[in-house]
């Protein structure tokens, strides 16, 4: 019992030295912002988790809700018109993953790329997206620019987005 007991120990320093030496951190990041295209734009929201590997590295899983609105004015002769905005309710689930530049400074820029699936609400259905963009963390504060595409029935949606967060967890230097 009492070797048993070493061995057990033993294996829990061990663990506990090896998962200090990597450096891997809890980390996460809520968000607001907006996706924008030439037709329309609309809000979003979304929340990551994940962790910060070595100060340079961040993996995570992404979810959060987005609203495309499109407006759409229709004239038919000068008695009929119609103001109307069509809209697209979405849910998208993925992976994020982040490349910092700089260590352990109060203004970090990184690159950033996620990639996943997304559910449609209001019509059903769904498809995929893929996001590329670049932003910086300043304290406990995100920014983030870029591009983003929804690809769904062999169509796609070239757009771009921006956002405004807030970084949680023990991930970086500056809280």
């Amino acid at each position: 019992m009492k070797r048993l007991l070493l061995v057990m120990m033993c294996a829990m320093f061990a663990i506990s030295a090896s998962a200090q030496n990597r450096n891997v951190e809890f980390q996460g990041y809520a968000n607001v912002g907006t996706t924008f295209f030439s037709l329309g734009a609309g809000p979003t929201f979304d929340v990551n988790a994940g962790v910060r590997i070595h100060d340079y590295f961040y993996i995570g899983a992404e979810a959060g809700f987005h609203a495309l609105l499109i407006p759409f004015n229709f004239s038919f002769g000068d008695t009929i018109s119609v103001n109307t905005t069509a809209y697209m309710l979405t849910v998208p689930l993925g992976i994020n993953l982040k490349g910092y530049f700089t260590k352990g400074h109060k203004f970090t820029p990184y690159v950033n790329a996620s990639a996943g699936g997304f559910i449609e609400v209001t019509e059903g259905g769904g498809g995929g997206f893929c996001q590329a963009g670049l932003g910086f963390d300043y304290k406990r504060f995100a920014f983030g620019a870029g591009y983003h595409c929804m690809i769904a029935n062999d169509s796609y949606l070239h757009m771009g987005y921006l956002k405004l967060g807030i970084r949680f967890g023990k991930g970086g230097k500056y809280w």
